[in-house]
């Protein structure tokens, strides 16, 4: 699982727009299709398809489906993506996305000061799809052509430039407000039930609470109910002895258990286990190896 939109930033087939670290706009654009990738969208985005198609599975199984010349704002979530190539055969073969992520700073704050709150759960889309681009596709162009003559682009400017961008939205349509006040209580779902399933995920507590439609104090206290410990104990736990049971049983490098059992960082994946088992997962590799050989 790759963590959107930070395992973008530095590939090559995406252009940065616009940032300030938490905020982002990006411009994708590929000459390959990209198949069933899955991802933790971890801010809210509006995908506007240029050229191609997209498709989103969620992860309840549901499809969202985004062609050419549409858009649709999808909330955080475990997602699988693919990009799909338009004009095949043709010179126009390709495809091309703007996406807008949103920090929950922004968001929260544009609903504050339209007088929302998180209310209770209701009945909504997963994604909330758009019938015009006009509107949003003219905010882009201006803002590609103020963009390059700027020195310097600070924090606040991009926090207007995207409270602004959601005000369009909201003009564009009356409901969508009530949608985006929706999206940020997540899904409710059963602790226990998600957490065996999704442990080995490079997902914070907070992400699990999201994921769960459930606030970080609501999560951590049923966890302790469910689970007799705490989020962070049990994550680390589960992980760690998921990693240990991979290197022992297949032929798989320190870096790869790492990533598969929800670690990001090598090095700290290494300390971690160090504590846990008292050597690091080389030497447990180099131990097992002249086991077999005996």
């Amino acid at each position: 699982m790759i963590l959107i939109p930070q395992r973008l930033l530095n590939q090559p087939f995406m252009q940065q727009i616009l940032s300030d670290g938490e905020s982002y706009i990006l411009r994708k654009r590929l000459n390959e299709p990209a198949l069933n990738r899955e991802g933790y969208i971890s801010k809210s985005v509006l995908s506007m398809v240029l050229k191609g198609e997209q498709k989103i599975t969620t992860y309840d199984g549901h499809m969202i489906h985004i062609p050419a010349g549409s858009m649709m704002f999808i909330p955080k979530g475990m997602y699988n993506v693919s990009d799909l190539l338009s004009g095949k055969g043709t010179s126009n073969k390709g495809f091309e996305s703007v996406l807008f992520f949103f920090d929950d700073n922004i968001t929260g704050g544009f609903l504050l000061g339209k007088g929302l709150e998180a209310g209770e759960q209701q009945e909504w889309p997963d994604a909330y799809r758009f019938k015009h681009t006009e509107g949003v596709q003219a905010y882009l162009q201006a803002l590609s052509a103020i963009v390059p003559k700027m020195n310097v682009i600070k924090e606040e400017f991009v926090r207007v430039k995207m409270y602004e961008l959601l005000y369009l939205l909201d003009a564009m349509d009356e409901n969508f407000i009530h949608f985006l006040n929706q999206s940020l209580l997540g899904t409710p779902r059963n602790i226990k039930t998600f957490m065996e399933a999704n442990y080995d995920k490079p997902l914070k507590v907070e992400d699990y609470a999201y994921l769960t439609g459930k606030s970080i104090s609501t999560f951590r206290r049923e966890f302790k109910t469910r689970f007799d410990t705490t989020p962070q104990k049990w994550l680390m736990d589960k992980r760690l002895t998921k990693a240990h049971e991979m290197l022992i049983s297949s032929e798989i490098s320190v870096t790869q258990v790492a990533l598969e059992t929800g670690y990001e960082n090598v090095s700290h994946f290494i300390k971690e286990f160090k504590k846990k088992y008292q050597m690091t997962p080389k030497q447990l590799l180099i131990e097992h190896q002249e086991g077999l050989s005996l």
